[in-house]
C-alpha cells in the first residue's frame, strides 16, 4: 500500500501518471495484481464469511486451502466448493507440484523445489516494484521470507 500512497502522492504534487490499473475486471485493466502468495500459491485462499448478522465483521474474511494433495476440496461457509483446480468436482486437493504443473509454473519435466519456489516469489515482487506497486524494501522480505520457508519438503 505503502508505494501507491507514494505514487498517488507523485501524481497529485508532481504530474507523475500513476500505475496502470490492475483488476480482473477486463474493462478497467488488466490484468489482476498477483501478489507473491497469488502468483506462486501454495494453495489457495478462499471467502470464508463469518455467521450471518455478525456485527463484528469489518471486511471479508479469508481462510487457506493448502495444496497438499491429501485432504478433499474445502467447503465454504456457505457449504459451496471451492474448486481449487478448476474442474468442477469435490476431489482430493492436488500436491504443490501437481498445481504448478497445471498453472504453467513449472516446465514439463521440471520438479517442484525450494528453489523454484525462491525464483517465483523474486520475480513476482521484483515485477510488482519495477511496476511501481510495491516498495523496493518489499522485495529483500518476500525473498527471505521465501528462502526461510521449507516448502519444498513437504511439496511434492
Amino acid at each position: 500500500m505503502t508505494a501507491l500512497v507514494d505514487a498517488l502522492d507523485r501524481w497529485v504534487e508532481h504530474g507523475v501518471e500513476p500505475p496502470p490499473t490492475k483488476s480482473d475486471v477486463p474493462e478497467l485493466g488488466g490484468p489482476a495484481l498477483a501478489l507473491p502468495e497469488v502468483a506462486c500459491p501454495l494453495g489457495v485462499y478462499y471467502p470464508y464469511p463469518a455467521a450471518q448478522g455478525n456485527p463484528r465483521r469489518a471486511g471479508q474474511e479469508t481462510t487457506f486451502a493448502a495444496f497438499d494433495g491429501i485432504n478433499l476440496e474445502p467447503l465454504d461457509a456457505r457449504g459451496e466448493l471451492v474448486d481449487m483446480n478448476g474442474n468442477g468436482v469435490r476431489d482430493r486437493r492436488e500436491t504443490v507440484a501437481q498445481a504448478w504443473a497445471r498453472l504453467r509454473l513449472l516446465k514439463p519435466g521440471e520438479r517442484f523445489s525450494q528453489s523454484a519456489y525462491v525464483a517465483c516469489v523474486a520475480k513476482a515482487a521484483a515485477t510488482l516494484v519495477a511496476e511501481g506497486l510495491l516498495p523496493p524494501r518489499v522485495l529483500a522480505y518476500y525473498v527471505k521470507r521465501a528462502v526461510a520457508s521449507g516448502v519444498a519438503e513437504g511439496a511434492r
